[in-house]
């Protein structure tokens, strides 16, 4: 552990959200130590995007956010923090330089790493952290070291034994610490180890939960029609409906596989289709004066992101500190926010970390 002088912050989880939060808290000057129950660093990032990792969007704006609790404003003051200029600026500071892209189905620019190497881009990240001094632990989760929130204000300065801090801190079997950020992601693609081992922490602090569902996915219909266009792909609208009435429509290009149906405007649609299909709701997709019965999405494995986390209403937006564990802070996807198609769930991964890291330190 480093010296007692500087604040010791716990990060748990080295995602995206994780080693920003490590690498703004370490440059306040704070000891940061993170725990990663993954062999290595940022082990999605450098998958996201089929490995060219889209970090923003030129476009980052309310409007492409979803949250499924909290106040009204609470994503537009996160992203007034971290806007899509402060993130670029921010990677450009450890070296990595940023390349727009600009598609026929929207007029916004996708910013990739210039390259479009997304492991690469964790590299780098990763090697930042380093070089300000950030220690990582892997093999490691948050329910491994016996994380406990306690009162160490007892006592005065000048009795023995006193710790020379005030207030509340995090004990574990790694040492103590005076702020504790979660960043463990949500339940998406758990081949790269996202999973729910954080749930037993977040109970024993008492933090609401909101049950997590798939989002940004394909969706499945058993629709004989399907076969028909099995590999065919048109650029066109879609609606979703719930209990045939329509609620949401999007444009662009939709692909046909034999069972399923996806192409980034029905993905934009499948995390509200999931909470639907939950209740036992009626989906279904209207294409092309078509209507395609939704049985299911497809599911967390092949999703990118979820709707649900820790509700918004127990979080502070301008820190993102609890509301009720003092110096228990959260960012990325554990958080109830996700974004579209477009290298906003990672901005907001960014955002979110860099505040968490930043209000920790302070």
């Amino acid at each position: 552990m480093q010296s007692k002088e500087k604040k010791q912050i716990l990060i748990i989880g080295a995602g995206p959200s994780g080693m920003t939060a490590a690498l703004s808290a370490a440059r306040e000057g704070c000891a940061c130590f993170v725990i990663e129950h993954n062999d290595v660093a940022g082990k999605k990032l450098a998958l996201t995007g089929n490995g060219r990792c889209n970090y923003t969007n030129t476009d980052v704006s309310p409007a492409h956010y979803h949250q499924g609790s909290g106040e009204d404003g609470f994503i537009k003051k996160l992203l007034e923090v971290f806007s899509y200029e402060d993130c670029i600026s921010f990677f450009e500071g450890i070296g990595i330089e940023p390349e727009i892209k600009r598609y026929r189905f929207d007029d916004h620019g996708y910013v990739y790493p210039e390259g479009e190497n997304a492991a690469a881009f964790r590299d780098r990240l990763y090697g930042a952290c380093l070089e300000e001094g950030v220690v990582f632990k892997f093999g490691l989760g948050g329910e491994d070291i016996g994380l406990e929130y306690k009162d160490i204000s007892g006592g005065q300065p000048d009795q023995p034994g006193h710790s020379g801090r005030s207030g509340r801190r995090f004990t574990s079997r790694l040492g103590d610490f005076d702020a504790c950020i979660i960043a463990t992601g949500s339940n998406a693609y758990p081949m790269t180890g996202s999973d729910n081992s954080i749930y037993p922490v977040l109970m024993r602090f008492g933090i609401k939960f909101n049950r997590f569902y798939p989002a940004l996915c394909a969706l499945f219909s058993k629709d004989e029609h399907l076969r028909e266009l099995k590999g065919r792909r048109i650029e066109t609208g879609v609606v979703l409906k719930i209990d045939g009435e329509p609620v949401i429509k999007e444009r662009g290009e939709i692909q046909f596989n034999e069972h399923s149906i996806s192409g980034i405007p029905v993905m934009q649609l499948s995390g509200y289709a999931a909470i639907m299909l939950s209740q036992g709701r009626k989906c279904s997709l209207m294409i092309d004066g078509h209507e395609y019965p939704v049985h299911r999405t497809a599911g967390f494995d092949r999703s990118q992101c979820c709707s649900g986390g820790v509700d918004l209403d127990w979080i502070c937006p301008e820190t993102l500190e609890s509301r009720s564990v003092k110096g228990l802070y959260f960012c990325g996807d554990i958080l109830d926010i996700y974004g579209d198609c477009g290298g906003f769930n990672l901005h907001m991964s960014f955002a979110s970390g860099y505040t968490a890291g930043k209000s920790a330190a302070e």
